[in-house]
């Protein structure tokens, strides 16, 4: 796409089709399907670091995205151990 077309794409953009850049808590805790508190730990947990705008904290919809891919190959790792040992729980060594 050469760089007239990306500028009249762009422009011809509707409001209500443009994606948000920054959310808030209650919509970052939305998007993850979880509650402002469990939100709000991962916070405390350095797991996700909001931006703050005067009062206000938002949450960049690219940080949310990279949170859930990080979960997600932290647990296909976590299933590749559980089949390399045979089902075994490396912590106690009992099934799962």
């Amino acid at each position: 796409m050469t760089l007239h077309e990306r500028a009249t794409a762009t422009s011809t953009v509707q409001p209500d089709q443009i994606r948000p850049l920054l959310v808030n808590a209650t919509r970052a805790a939305e998007i993850l399907c979880i509650g402002r508190t469990a939100l709000y730990q991962l916070i405390w947990n350095g797991e996700l670091t909001p931006i703050h705008i005067g009062r206000s904290v938002r949450f960049p919809i690219e940080e949310l995205e990279a949170f859930v891919r990080q979960r997600l190959a932290a647990s296909h790792q976590d299933n590749a151990s559980i089949r390399a040992t045979g089902g075994q729980s490396h912590a106690t060594g009992l099934p799962r």
